[in-house]
């Protein structure tokens, strides 16, 4: 997957789940390069995982919670696969 595909895989994420949030709000390139090797599920999981920590500490999911929810999950890709 390159990097216009998880780009548009993020846009899509964030309208789907994100709960009326403007998608303008988040830089999906930026996005997109801390989930290189993300498949579309794991973006999405990874999204939703930081609605989740948003909500333990009664805040909304900044690119930094989101960071956290990516550096919390192991993706299934590997070069050494």
């Amino acid at each position: 997957m390159d990097m216009k595909e998880r780009t548009a895989i993020w846009e899509v994420v964030i309208k789907k789940y994100g709960r009326g949030r403007d998608p303008l709000g988040y830089d999906p390139v930026r996005l997109s390069h801390a989930s290189k090797r993300f498949t579309g599920a794991e973006i999405g999981q990874a999204f939703i995982e930081a609605l989740h920590l948003a909500f333990d500490e009664e805040g909304k999911p900044g690119e930094l919670i989101v960071g956290t929810a990516l550096a919390e999950i192991v993706p299934l890709h590997s070069p050494w696969m």
